[in-house]
């Protein structure tokens, strides 16, 4: 069970740091229990899936679902870069947990045997669900902190920064 949870702290690294900076810009109180909880399912059932599949799919699908989340991140905080931050505030985008958790099916094959799919599934859920919530409440404390006046805008350049770093090999 250590594994599980070592594996969960590092795996929900990616959910805090996103969350983090999709707090940035502020969220209705619903959305930081929407968001939280679309981390934690998208994890856990990447999760269970990698377990299931086995190294056989999960091995070959590892670097283009990598790609593919980083791709869809990036792509998202360009999107908040090139809006308006007069619009109304945005949602946080419950399917970009589901397109970043594809490479946690790597994961999954990572604790074949170390305890059952389901519990690995949900113990991994439960983690990444409140990282995600600490990333979200930490980001919208420094919004808070220190109000930016393009709110969007600064959350967007924080995800293609975050992208580039994970996609140079230092995230």
């Amino acid at each position: 069970m250590v594994r599980v949870v070592a594996l969960g702290v590092a795996l929900g690294l990616d959910s805090m740091r996103v969350s983090a900076a999709l707090g940035l810009q502020g969220c209705r109180a619903r959305d930081r229990w929407i968001l939280p909880a679309a981390f934690g399912l998208a994890d856990g059932l990447a999760t269970l899936i990698g377990m299931l599949v086995g190294n056989s799919l999960a091995g070959a699908l590892d670097i283009g679902t990598r790609l593919v989340g980083m791709a869809v991140l990036a792509g998202y905080g360009i999107w908040l870069i090139c809006t308006d931050d007069r619009q109304t505030r945005a949602r946080p985008p419950t399917w970009l947990p589901f397109m970043l958790g594809l490479d946690n099916l790597g994961a999954g094959v990572a604790l074949v045997g170390a305890t059952t799919p389901l519990v690995a599934a949900v113990s991994l859920a439960g983690i990444s669900a409140t990282m995600a919530a600490l990333g979200l409440v930490a980001g919208a404390a420094l919004g808070r902190l220190a109000p930016i006046a393009h709110a969007r805008r600064a959350a967007g350049l924080v995800l293609v920064t975050l992208t580039v770093v994970v996609l140079a090999g230092a995230g």
